[in-house]
């Protein structure tokens, strides 16, 4: 069991919510159980505020946080980095045949989905697949249509065939199938057991997350983190307190990794996988570092 005296920095917090379900040879696979429900071996005990599968409220982080403020209720906290977005963006780039065919699925078109190519798909965007939520019909009449040619080894029913499979489900069954995202990037299995450390978490004004909504990158947080804080004259207390310099450069501003051309208003995901693969490599090393310089202060 992890507790406050042996949690570490590189301590990955989905070991607690997956137990024995924890699968030390496949981080992103861990990812994915996270999201569902059936994997979970912790309870409620493990929460200081009850929000099942959500991390950065485990009674252990409070715990961490309490002691980098000397006791205080440190109050809503939020994973910095996100997996998620990312790992979409780089399924999408590789596989756009599977994540990002020709075609619509607005009601009134009636036109099936078609097969694509990195030249012929859609650019990489938040609204593709694969999403928190059932699978379209579309989708599954388009892998079933394509399955003998082009989608050999998809699998496409869970157990319960009676239940629509979400695109969660979808992926794990299918993990094998995308390995050239689960198995062959390793800055990318790096960021899976990084995602759930404490370098990666840290406290925000509560309603911050939906602030920044499907901009769930932290370059992009941090910039709309520090207008507000500015606004408050607590902007370097707040990058001093929770140890913030590997995001940000010599004058305190937050540095752009995935979002160098990002527009308010206006989210420009990634398009080339070398260019994820660059900016990961730089998140990843920025949130080791913070979480050993977070330990190396904590009495």
């Amino acid at each position: 069991m992890i507790d406050i005296n042996n949690l570490k920095w590189d301590t990955d917090l989905k070991r607690i919510l997956l137990g024995d379900n924890y699968d030390e040879t496949n981080p992103i696979k861990n990812i994915l159980m996270g999201k569902l429900n059936q994997y979970y071996m912790d309870d409620k005990s493990d929460y200081y505020n009850y929000k099942k599968g959500h991390l950065e409220n485990y009674q252990i982080v409070e715990d961490f946080f309490e002691n980098v403020t000397n006791h205080k209720d440190t109050g809503y906290k939020d994973v910095m980095n996100s997996f998620w977005t990312t790992y979409k963006c780089l399924l999408q780039i590789e596989y756009p045949d599977v994540f990002r065919p020709l075609g619509s699925l607005a009601k009134k078109d009636k036109q099936p989905l078609r097969k694509s190519t990195k030249d012929t798909a859609q650019p990489v965007h938040i609204g593709y697949p694969p999403l928190n939520s059932i699978i379209h019909d579309k989708y599954i009449d388009y892998y079933k249509h394509y399955n003998k040619e082009h989608f050999p080894k998809l699998k496409l029913e869970i157990e319960d065939n009676q239940k629509k499979i979400t695109w969660i489900e979808f992926l794990l069954i299918n993990y094998e199938r995308f390995d050239k995202v689960n198995e062959k990037m390793d800055e990318l299995k790096r960021f899976a057991k990084l995602t759930h450390t404490i370098g990666n978490i840290t406290v925000v004004p509560v309603g911050f997350n939906g602030g920044r909504n499907s901009y769930d990158y932290w370059d992009y947080g941090l910039m709309k983190l520090r207008k507000f804080l500015i606004t408050l004259d607590s902007w370097n207390n707040y990058v001093e307190k929770y140890h913030m310099e590997p995001f940000l450069n010599s004058e305190h501003i937050p540095l752009f990794f995935l979002n160098d051309n990002l527009k308010e208003g206006k989210l420009e995901l990634p398009q080339e996988t070398e260019r994820v693969i660059k900016s990961l490599k730089i998140i990843n090393d920025s949130i080791e570092l913070r979480g050993r310089k977070m330990f190396s202060f904590i009495s």
